[in-house]
């Protein structure tokens, strides 16, 4: 009886910490206005003195514990905001490494792009160097639907195609380069 007890004052626990922040600032809205009108003029001339001063202890918890939830909310929001922020950053620096150090085929898949400013190419999707490209986030597959068999439709992301253009010459043969 009292593990049920128990599970049940968890749930509501639970279900108040998980609830949206808009209904947070409802309650916390509601309480903070609550505990001011029961001071002033305006909350004596409504009737509500009386039952906002029999209350006041749970407003004020509510009030405390919804401002408090609120304030975790927006922590928890900027958090993810930098951490987004920052993880994309040291993913952009992984390909730019990445793209310093390419093989040649990697290089060849990657001149139709640059060189023949194609924003679409064909590539097998079963093509090792490809899944790899599209791991460290340099290629993505544009479409879900084969053109034939294993054949799909694969773009430059944006930032390793500014970054190819502006440094072409990490896609030139190493004959080339000599020349």
């Amino acid at each position: 009886m009292s593990t049920e007890k128990e599970s049940k004052s968890a749930s509501w626990v639970n279900d108040i910490i998980k609830m949206s922040p808009k209904y947070l600032i409802a309650f916390m809205l509601f309480s903070g206005v609550s505990l001011l009108l029961g001071n002033s003029q305006l909350g004596i001339s409504l009737g509500l003195k009386e039952s906002i001063d029999e209350y006041k202890v749970y407003l004020g918890i509510v009030f405390l514990a919804s401002s408090c939830f609120l304030i975790s909310h927006f922590i928890h929001w900027l958090y993810s905001i930098f951490k987004f922020k920052i993880d994309n950053k040291v993913r952009n620096k992984e390909m730019i490494n990445r793209l310093k150090n390419l093989n040649d085929y990697e290089k060849q898949i990657l001149r139709a792009f640059i060189f023949d400013n194609q924003r679409s190419v064909q590539l097998q999707i079963n093509d090792g160097t490809v899944a790899e490209l599209v791991l460290l986030r340099i290629l993505f597959r544009s479409t879900s639907i084969s053109n034939r068999g294993m054949t799909f439709s694969y773009n430059l992301n944006p930032v390793a195609r500014d970054y190819l253009t502006k440094n072409q010459n990490l896609l030139s043969d190493p004959i080339e380069r000599a020349f």
